[in-house]
């Protein structure tokens, strides 16, 4: 099957591709297409990892109330500092 590009330059750019890796242009573009795809595959796959993920968050519901940092301080120290 043929491809015809119309942009100078995208061709000018697979021409510099295929020289640069002594490939043939066909490789060439096959090859970065390839790569392409499996950099899209990876960047799709974290996407969908993080939507999980948040979503999973999300369930769990807002974080309660509690005690603050003093209130615990104050109940696992006396005035000295000396753990209770």
């Amino acid at each position: 099957m043929a491809l015809n590009i119309k942009s100078v330059a995208a061709e000018r750019k697979v021409r510099l591709l295929a020289r640069a890796t002594g490939e043939s242009i066909s490789e060439a573009i096959e090859r970065a297409a390839e790569e392409r795809l499996a950099r899209l595959r990876v960047e799709r796959g974290v996407d969908a990892r993080i939507r999980r993920v948040k979503a999973l968050l999300d369930s769990f519901g807002p974080v309660p109330d509690g005690p603050s940092v003093k209130e615990i301080d104050d109940w696992m120290y006396d005035e000295h500092g000396i753990a209770r």
